[in-house]
């Protein structure tokens, strides 16, 4: 008989055991897992988290944002939307809706262009820096450019070639300034003191002006070299002389002097009464504003075409002389409210009237109330303009005809 050990033999019996075993906790660990599973529902129905997060901005330093620490990937950026579009129905339909009128407004929007209703930057005109030169087309007149550039017909004539206050021709070219006043031409030694003494201004509207550009340390004394040219911001030259239009009509039997009989226009404004038979020389001269009711202010000179007479506004103006009205009403040439009559050889202009008591082609006796002294035009002040022309030639010195 064979002895086994007790022990030898227990170990077979016991790898039975565990093979019998291992099912059996595999089965209740899934059992247990399952268990679980059911118990945290939350868990298992929890959305899984997107693939990529956009984190609120958080305030960094400047330190911070110059060295990144080194274990900082790439930026996070949110996948890329497209923007909303309407439909080109829908667009148009927009389009056409009128916008609704603010509360402010005292009008509905609707009734304005949807341009003038919609937000937009508005660039203010910036004013010319510097003198141009005009190249003159058909067509041009000294009147014509000067509205084309906003300026006074009297800026471009005392700027130019005064030939150019009569007629200027194609392919010429007009000196054009930026503002109002007079472009002088210096001959001779003058200083600016001078200079603007002539033209009526201070000093130091030269001298600040920005378009002459002068040098440091110029002052109002400081003598300028000949054909040395300066702007005179706001300066006045000479009266201009608008000579009147002379038409000979044949067989009109014109006098030797060429307007006794002959057809004669005075243009420069809406007064104008356009051609006009003149009649002949009137019977007298009187003066054309009552002695005592005016104080004289200032004479005939080569840049001051008649005498000025200051007077209250509205005192009565008469006609210097017998003749027939040929213009009547406002002058562009600086005249303002102006009367013109012709008295055969001889024309006479009242001048910044207030008052206009006649009317185109009306024939006037020597003393016959015609106006009122006004200030209207390029004047400083209330006060009567007047002119004797002679013929078609500048006007003559009135204190030769008249003792005022």
């Amino acid at each position: 008989m064979t002895w086994i050990d007790p022990q030898r033999r227990a170990k077979p019996r016991r790898r039975r055991a565990l093979w019998l075993l291992t099912p059996l906790v595999l089965i209740v660990l899934a059992v247990g897992t399952w268990l679980v599973q059911r118990a945290l529902p939350s868990v298992q129905s929890e959305p899984a988290p997107p693939a990529a997060t956009v984190l609120p901005a958080t305030p960094i330093s400047t330190a911070m944002a110059e060295t990144p620490p080194e274990d900082v990937g790439p930026p996070v950026t949110a996948p890329y939307q497209p923007p909303p579009a309407l439909s080109a129905a829908a667009r148009a339909a927009l389009l056409a809706t009128p916008l609704a009128a603010p509360a402010s407004l005292p009008f509905a929007a609707a009734s304005l262009p949807r341009a003038l209703l919609l937000p937009y930057t508005t660039i203010p005109e910036r004013p010319r820096e510097a003198i141009i030169e005009h190249v003159v087309q058909q067509g041009d007149t000294l009147e014509s450019i000067a509205a084309q550039y906003d300026l006074l017909t009297e800026t471009l004539a005392w700027s130019n070639n005064r030939r150019y206050i009569q007629v200027i021709y194609p392919g010429e070219r007009v000196v054009v300034l930026p503002v109002d006043g007079v472009y002088h031409f210096v001959r001779g030694a003058q200083t600016i003191a001078e200079i603007a003494a002539r033209y009526g201004v201070e000093p130091m509207d030269v001298l600040d002006s920005p378009y002459n550009k002068l040098a440091t340390g110029t002052t109002a004394q400081t003598v300028l070299s000949s054909n040395t040219r300066l702007i005179v911001p706001g300066g006045v030259g000479e009266a201009i002389v608008w000579t009147p239009t002379v038409i000979i009509k044949q067989g009109s039997g014109s006098s030797a002097d060429g307007l006794t009989g002959a057809t004669i226009a005075f243009y420069g404004g809406g007064g104008s009464c356009g051609a006009v038979v003149n009649p002949g020389g009137g019977a007298a001269w009187v003066r054309p504003v009552a002695l005592g009711s005016y104080t004289w202010v200032r004479g005939y000179s080569l840049i001051h075409s008649g005498v000025d007479l200051a007077a209250a506004p509205g005192t009565p103006v008469y006609a210097a002389n017998g003749g027939r009205v040929i213009f009547a009403g406002w002058n562009d040439y600086g005249y303002g409210y102006t009367i013109v009559l012709a008295h055969g050889p001889f024309l006479t202009l009242y001048g910044h009237l207030s008052e206009i008591h006649v009317g185109c082609r009306q024939d006037v006796g020597p003393g016959q109330l015609i106006g009122g002294v006004g200030n209207s035009g390029n004047s400083s002040g209330p006060h009567l303009h007047f002119e004797i022309r002679y013929g078609v030639a500048s006007p003559k010195d009135p204190s030769y005809t008249i003792a005022f």
